[in-house]
């Protein structure tokens, strides 16, 4: 039987009383052809699945940085980003340069930087933007969120770690302030609930019939020209009558935009009331019956032109309907 071994020079097979006979890895041109063929690498089919490459950021240096996210007052000049290598450089030429932030990525080379820095004997103020195997290797850094700009993509908002280098004065990150509540000015706001029955509300929908906030809103914005901001929050809800249904919200509005909206109620079929803060109202109400076989609409008109005439807000009864 033969046996297949396996040498430094090739493969050597064994047979019982039969001289050795040695095959080559190679073929050796010319004399003995290649019968193994050609030496070929294996083939991994998903590489990813046994082993993954740490991600390495591949994109643009930062070429700036937003003024606020630092503190400037106690610096000469302004944060400005420069490379290491022309740390690296200007350091060994004994020349100056222009800069207060480096980038660094690799650990090695904040190591180097830091050896350089102490080398040198340099006083002036240097940080480190530190990121990827730096960032999670160094000690003392302070992690932070910067908005950093890279080519031509704007301004991106980063988490790198900031570490002083040296001892001196860099760039860093501003102080909290402190800030008196009681300093700071309020906005008065009151309530006002609005109602929209849909039978009176039904002639300014158009086509769709189907009132909401948004439709709401809509008009109220377009009768006090404000913005729609205005009017956003608060509670709605909505109502079930024998006339069909009703919105109800209670919106918390400024003063002068509820004396405005209560002098137009009845306008678009919203009805607005002042809700008083201590909850008492000072007026007095100067009922209007509806005639015999009158509509919806030709009611909330006659009830508008009355309006006009007496200069009074026109408030909505639920009693009525």
């Amino acid at each position: 039987m033969n046996q297949l071994r396996r040498s430094n020079t090739g493969l050597t097979v064994l047979a019982m009383h039969e001289p050795i006979l040695l095959i080559p890895m190679v073929g050796i041109p010319g004399l003995i052809p290649n019968m193994l063929g050609p030496l070929k690498p294996p083939k991994l089919v998903n590489p990813g699945r046994f082993f993954r490459a740490p991600k390495v950021f591949m994109g643009e240096i930062p070429s700036g940085s937003l003024a606020s996210d630092w503190r400037t007052g106690m610096l000469r000049f302004p944060q400005k980003l420069v490379s290491f290598p022309k740390i690296k450089s200007c350091l060994r030429s004994g020349e100056s340069f222009d800069g207060n932030v480096c980038e660094i990525w690799d650990y090695h080379t904040l190591e180097e930087l830091l050896t350089l820095w102490s080398c040198f004997q340099q006083t002036q103020g240097l940080t480190a933007l530190l990121f990827g195997d730096a960032k999670q290797k160094a000690q003392g850094a302070c992690h932070a969120r910067l908005s950093l700009t890279r080519g031509s993509f704007g301004h991106k908002l980063e988490d790198p770690g900031l570490l002083k280098i040296g001892e001196g004065r860099g760039p860093w990150l501003p102080v909290s302030k402190k800030v008196d509540i009681t300093l700071v000015p309020k906005v008065q706001r009151e309530t006002l609930r609005i109602s929209a029955p849909s039978c009176f509300r039904t002639p300014f929908l158009g086509a769709k019939h189907e009132d909401s906030p948004t439709e709401v809103i809509k008009h109220l914005a377009a009768m006090t020209g404000s913005p729609t901001s205005e009017f956003s929050g608060g509670r709605w809800s909505f109502e079930e009558k024998k006339e069909g249904k009703q919105l109800i919200v209670f919106l918390r509005l400024k003063p002068a935009l509820i004396a405005t909206l209560v002098g137009l109620s009845g306008n678009s079929g919203l009805f607005m009331t002042h809700i008083k803060p201590k909850g008492t109202s000072d007026l007095t109400p100067f009922w209007i019956a509806r005639q015999p076989k009158e509509n919806h609409e030709t009611y909330h008109r006659r009830v508008l032109q009355l309006q006009l005439e007496r200069k009074q807000p026109m408030h909505f009864s639920v009693w009525d309907w």
